[in-house]
């Protein structure tokens, strides 16, 4: 699927970026996939979903979950989507950002980081956002809300 998003939220300022998502479920089918993306993709969702699982098991043993009931595997890992996000330069970047403010409502979200510098975190009061100094090539975790 591709969108490109300049409009209106519920803010006053806009969004303003292009993008690509990419399920990835076993029912999509990776030969709609972009052909310009698709071996990449695929390389990259297999190598995420290797550490999606590790990840899960090292935080739900720190929650005291030794086990993890394969039946359950699937819920924990959710929908998984690669998307593929572009921030052309804005002619009046005084009033339009990438993306809003927002939390992650899946487990776990991995974000390859650029030289760009568009994530930021909530701060532990919940009123401040931080922003996070991008290492290009480097992973950014974020747990979200299901977990």
């Amino acid at each position: 699927m591709f969108w490109s998003v300049i409009g209106e939220k519920d803010e006053k300022v806009l969004e303003w970026r292009d993008g690509i998502r990419h399920g990835c479920n076993p029912q999509n089918d990776s030969n709609l996939w972009p052909p310009q993306t698709r071996n990449q993709v695929l390389e990259y969702q297999k190598w995420a979903t290797s550490l999606v699982k590790k990840l899960l098991e090292v935080l739900l043993k720190g929650l005291n979950v030794n086990e993890i009931d394969e039946s359950l595997e699937p819920l924990l890992m959710g929908t998984m989507a690669i998307n593929i996000n572009y921030y052309p330069p804005c002619p009046n970047p005084s009033i339009a950002i990438g993306f809003h403010r927002h939390c992650d409502m899946s487990c776990i979200t991995l974000l390859l980081q650029d030289d760009a510098g568009v994530l930021y975190v909530q701060g532990t009061n919940g009123d401040n956002w931080i922003l996070v100094y991008p290492i290009k090539g480097d992973l950014a975790v974020n747990i979200g809300n299901s977990l």
